[in-house]
């Protein structure tokens, strides 16, 4: 129940989120709304996406180790910008349950993972080399594929934050950065919650904008 109610807070401010850069976007002058940069993002996750529940369980996982998506970014004054992200990702996993117990036998899932990031950013400086850090809320929707089973939760929402660099070249803009993301309710679980995705993640991701 706990979770539930912290799941429908990040989901309302994700609401609030949305508007609110709604609202500046619309209250900022005509020069300022038209400097957006748009491009893609690339990267790997630094964490695993599961967790087993039970140590007796024969258990493996088979994570692409790539994420990728299109980010667009507005700039806004004081060295702020708002970014939205659309990053996808897929693994899958197996897990053999023993005979002995209930439902034994050999479960496998195929995942699908889309995150929407809807991110505040600052930057320092105004050199060539920027560091920055940014943090909001993201939205997440899972399709998987059971042999048994299916999706707990196929639409989550959770808080991010993250740190990194912005590289001004002249023709685009490379930005490394470390991200960490928390998800108050876990997105799915196997037959029976024999297993959990894990509540936190990070990625190690490379935006390249123009």
């Amino acid at each position: 129940m706990k979770s539930r109610k912290l799941d429908s807070y990040v989901r309302n401010l994700i609401r609030a989120w949305v508007l609110a850069a709604t609202l500046l976007l619309v209250a900022v002058p005509p020069a300022y709304s038209q400097m957006f940069s748009f491009g893609a993002k690339v990267g790997v996750p630094l964490t695993t996406a599961y967790t087993p529940t039970g140590a007796s369980l024969d258990f493996s996982t088979n994570e692409q180790r790539y994420i990728i998506g299109p980010t667009v970014e507005v700039r806004l004054p004081f060295h702020l910008s708002f970014e939205v992200d659309a990053l996808w990702r897929r693994s899958s996993y197996n897990v053999t349950i023993p005979l002995a117990l209930n439902f034994g036998g050999n479960y496998a899932a195929s995942v699908g993972d889309w995150q929407i990031p809807f991110m505040a950013k600052y930057e320092r400086g105004s050199g060539p080399v920027r560091p920055f850090i940014d943090g909001g809320v993201v939205y997440r929707h899972v399709s998987v594929s059971f042999l048994f089973g299916g999706p707990a939760n196929p639409s989550t929402a959770g808080v991010t934050v993250g740190g990194g660099v912005t590289l001004k070249l002249p023709h685009l803009r490379l930005s490394p950065e470390i991200r960490y993301a928390r998800w108050p309710t876990p997105a799915f679980t196997s037959p029976f919650s024999y297993v959990l995705s894990t509540s936190n993640q990070a990625d190690l991701l490379v935006g390249v904008t123009f």
